[in-house]
């Protein structure tokens, strides 16, 4: 039991939701709990919790209390935030640049002093969210409306009518859970543009599990190349290999992601080499014999081998040379009667 009465699983679930983006079920419980409860978790999350459970915070707050008096809670909390944990508290807002832009106005505008600061946060930092936020800024601070602000054509246009909602965000989620692709499929295709992008921002960040990662890739035929290229940029590569490893099932969309990893092909192998599994073996077995394979052939064919492609089309130029149970789009083949069909 916590301090303020609030009890482990009370705090388990909360940020569990906050972690899954389930935030419609995170405000249910959220406003289902005593003022001593509330005020007890927003203190704990302060202190030890996670951007995501902050950032859920606030929007429940935010989306809670519509009128302009109730609203500004929020704004008390993340600036009793900055006073306490400045770091968290620029962590927290850079977190809702892309999904929830009002938020954003509203925290942004609420920086005060520490405006100066949080430029040097954004230039310390080396990931997408933040360079893009630092790219923008300006632009940001001049528009009569922060709504207006462009997003960077590598990630997502962003405002405030056009920002993906949290029941469709849930509801994606929840798809990409499970193994129905094809409905999945169909609820993405379903998003405006600017929903589709807003939504790529949210699974490209931190905390997508690999099975909803995959089932994604799997949706997503057009952006999975762009989405797989972001996670392999990581300095830890190793979300990107076990999503990779996840959709062995799926040769043609195996067969494209494998020929991105270009210089990182040798670290993936070593990836493998260190997984206990039956997938892995099967995967590493059938990687090296197409190595093998194509290493085999004559000069001129094997000046574009796999090993030294970087795209997908360069590798489909010799699919027909290299034998199927010896290419990684196949891995796993000769487990089972055939391969699974693709939906």
């Amino acid at each position: 039991m916590h301090n303020g009465n609030i009890s482990d699983e009370k705090v388990k679930e909360l940020n569990e939701f906050a972690r899954n983006d389930a935030q419609m079920k995170f405000k249910s419980v959220f406003w289902k709990l005593t003022n001593p409860e509330r005020t007890q978790y927003i203190l704990e999350t302060r202190g030890h919790g996670s951007v995501r459970s902050m950032m859920s915070i606030l929007t429940a707050i935010k989306d809670e209390h519509r009128e302009e008096k109730e609203r500004k809670e929020a704004i008390v909390v993340f600036q009793e935030l900055l006073e306490d944990n400045t770091v968290f508290a620029f962590r927290t807002l850079s977190h809702s640049y892309f999904r929830y832009s009002r938020l954003f106005e509203d925290l942004f505008a609420a920086l005060g002093a520490y405006k100066t600061k949080y430029k040097q946060h954004l230039e310390a930092e080396t990931s997408d969210r933040e360079l893009s936020i630092l790219k923008n800024l300006f632009s940001y601070e001049a528009s009569t409306s922060p709504l207006q602000m462009n997003i960077p054509a590598q990630g997502v246009a962003s405002s405030g009518s056009d920002t993906i909602s949290d029941e469709k965000i849930e509801k994606l989620n929840e798809l990409a859970s499970r193994r129905s692709i094809r409905n999945l499929r169909e609820a993405l295709s379903a998003l405006t543009e600017p929903e589709r992008h807003a939504y790529i921002h949210i699974i490209t960040g931190e905390g997508t599990t690999i099975r909803r990662a995959s089932n994604l890739l799997k949706a997503m035929k057009e952006e999975a190349t762009l989405i797989f290229q972001q996670w392999l940029s990581r300095d830890d590569k190793k979300f990107a290999f076990a999503v990779l490893t996840d959709i062995h099932d799926y040769s043609g969309l195996y067969k494209v992601l494998f020929a991105e990893l270009g210089a990182y092909e040798n670290e993936y192998m070593q990836y493998l080499q260190q997984q206990n599994t039956t997938v892995a073996s099967n995967i590493l077995k059938n990687c090296q014999l197409y190595t093998a394979s194509t290493s085999a052939l004559p000069e001129s064919t094997t000046n574009a081998t796999p090993q030294v492609d970087t795209t997908a089309r360069k590798r489909a130029r010799h699919e027909e040379e290299i034998p199927v149970a010896h290419h990684p789009a196949a891995l796993g083949n000769e487990n089972r009667p055939s391969a699974k069909r693709e939906t």
